[in-house]
């Protein structure tokens, strides 16, 4: 290796800033675009495949999560109960509500 290439080389190996160290591990933001698209995730989980809300609690549920995305903080079983799947409930109402008027319309002309 000729010594120009050796110096180029080493300048593009950097040690990381401290700051950029823990921003790997920081967790997303409750209301960030990502934490709202995972809970949405897991709530559809829960309903779909109609798997008991305690499962959000499981060590290997968490320990999963973690291994998919460690940024991502799992909300606690309430917050699924009481926030999100409810969400889910009533946006799919109102969803099935206005399919049925357009079906009504469309058989009445």
């Amino acid at each position: 290796m000729r010594p120009q290439e050796k110096q180029e080389e080493s300048h593009t190996l950097t040690q990381p800033k401290i700051t950029a160290a823990f921003e790997r591990h920081r967790k997303y933001d409750s209301n960030s675009n990502e934490a709202k698209k995972l809970n949405r995730a897991v709530a559809e989980f829960l309903c779909m495949d109609q798997v008991p809300i305690y499962t959000v609690e499981t060590y290997g549920f968490r320990q999963m999560l973690e291994q998919l995305n460690p940024k991502y903080q799992l909300p606690s079983r309430n917050y699924f109960m009481y926030t999100e799947i409810p969400r889910i409930y009533t946006e799919t109402r109102e969803l099935t509500t206005q399919h049925l008027k357009e079906t009504i319309l469309c058989l009445h002309n």
